[in-house]
């Protein structure tokens, strides 16, 4: 017979919430987090390619884990919904959109 593992789920070190979702963070938590992006003004937030194209740069960073960038804490899929931000990493990763 097999024995209860009791050890924490282990979470995705290079994954988004989408995919973290699955794995323990909470429905409420991603939930929120893609509400506050899809309730951003149209003006503030970047194209859905451009989305797209700053997270597949996030995923390749060395300091991103567990849907956070480990440089200023966000949660990357927060961040790079916002024209005006930017990578904090040198050199960076996406620039800002001119606005």
């Amino acid at each position: 017979m097999q024995q209860p593992n009791n050890n924490p789920p282990k979470f995705c070190r290079k994954c988004f919430l989408a995919e973290m979702k699955r794995q323990g963070i909470s429905e409420e938590t991603y939930r929120n987090m893609l509400e506050r992006i899809e309730s951003m003004d149209p003006e503030l937030r970047c194209t859905k390619e451009v989305y797209e194209e700053r997270l597949n740069a996030c995923k390749k960073c060395e300091y991103f884990a567990e849907a956070m960038c480990g440089l200023c804490g966000c949660f990357v899929e927060s961040r790079a919904a916002v024209k005006a931000n930017s990578c904090p990493a040198e050199p960076k990763r996406w620039e800002a959109e001119v606005m």
